[in-house]
C-alpha cells in the first residue's frame, strides 16, 4: 500500500507517462513558470507539476545573446492556460511538446518573432507540414531581421553549448 506521498507521485509519474507517449493527446494546463526560452513548467488540473520542453525549437541559453529576450517573450504567457500537445520525451525526462494558446502554436511564435531557430535535428521526426511551417516562419524572420536574426553573428544554441563545453567563456 502506497502512503499519501507515494499515491501522489504515481499518479504524477502515469500521468506523464500517457502525456508523453501519446502524440495526439492534449492537456490543458497553466503556465506557471518560465525557465528560459524553450522550457517552462505547467500545473495540470490535477495539481501535477510538469516540465516542458519545446517542441522543434531552440531559443538560445540565458548566457547568450537574445536569450534573456526569448525569456521575457516567452513569459507573456505565464499564468495563462495552454494546451499542451506532446511529442515526446527528451534526455532530461522533459516532456517535449507544442504548447497552444487561444489557438496559436507558442513554439511557433517564438520563430515567428526572432526568439528561437527552427530545430532542424528534430524536426525530422514533425509532420511535413510542421517542418515546412517552422522552417518557412524562420526564414521570414531572418529575411525581415526580427529578434535573433537583427544581428548576423547570432550564433545557434546548439553551437553555442558546445563551444561552453569546449571551455569557451562568454562575455
Amino acid at each position: 500500500m502506497l502512503n499519501k506521498g507515494g499515491s501522489i507521485i504515481l499518479r504524477a509519474l502515469l500521468l506523464f507517462t500517457a502525456f508523453a507517449e501519446a502524440s495526439e493527446h492534449t492537456v490543458v494546463a497553466q503556465l506557471s513558470k518560465v525557465i528560459d526560452g524553450d522550457t517552462v513548467y505547467v500545473e495540470t488540473e490535477a495539481n501535477n507539476r510538469l516540465k516542458i520542453r519545446l517542441a522543434f525549437i531552440d531559443a538560445p541559453e540565458l548566457n547568450q545573446p537574445f536569450g534573456k529576450d526569448a525569456k521575457v517573450f516567452l513569459k507573456k504567457f505565464e499564468g495563462k492556460y495552454v494546451k499542451i500537445k506532446a511529442i515526446s520525451r527528451d534526455r532530461y525526462s522533459r516532456s517535449v511538446a507544442i504548447i497552444f494558446y487561444k489557438g496559436d502554436d507558442i513554439n511557433l511564435l517564438m520563430i515567428k518573432n526572432g526568439y528561437a531557430w527552427a530545430y532542424k535535428k528534430y524536426l525530422k521526426n514533425a509532420s511535413v507540414t510542421t517542418r515546412d511551417k517552422y522552417l518557412h516562419e524562420e526564414s521570414l524572420a531572418k529575411e525581415s531581421g526580427l529578434g535573433l536574426w537583427r544581428v548576423d553573428t547570432n550564433i545557434a544554441p546548439w553551437d553555442w553549448r558546445k563551444q561552453i563545453r569546449r571551455g569557451y567563456k562568454p562575455e
